[in-house]
């Protein structure tokens, strides 16, 4: 076999190898950003079955809107920015979740504080008749 010849076929198995390579690579990158959005939506989701939409509309709708973008960045096969999009949806949903539980915590805490304080004036005030 030619010199030449040996030396093409190695440089064009060399460059199969590479475009091979860089097609998993561009499919992982891809499954990476799929599996995000997905996170993101499980995440504002929970965030919706946590009244957020409701008690945290801001942070909510932050969250939605930006995955929107991701969508459609991803759409563009923009993978880099749509998977970093979709990360950052994930934080304000779950941002907007929490900050849902602790409006509702706080609302609990001031029903039992009322409740404690009405409690405290009626032993004070000696209203309640005790039974042995």
């Amino acid at each position: 076999m030619d010199y030449r010849l040996y030396q093409r076929l190695v440089y064009l198995f060399i460059g199969a190898v590479i475009l091979c390579s860089v097609t998993v690579h561009a499919q992982s990158t891809a499954n990476n950003a799929s599996a995000t959005m997905s996170k993101a939506e499980q995440a504002i989701q929970a965030a919706s079955e946590a009244d957020a939409d409701s008690l945290a509309p801001a942070n909510f709708q932050l969250a939605t809107n930006i995955l929107n973008q991701a969508t459609l960045l991803l759409a563009k096969r923009k993978v880099k920015e749509a998977d970093r999009l979709a990360l950052k949806s994930i934080r304000y949903a779950e941002l907007s979740a929490n900050e849902s539980k602790y409006i509702q915590l706080k609302e609990a805490l001031e029903i039992k504080s009322a409740e404690n304080n009405r409690l405290r004036r009626e032993l004070l005030l000696g209203t309640t008749a005790v039974k042995p």
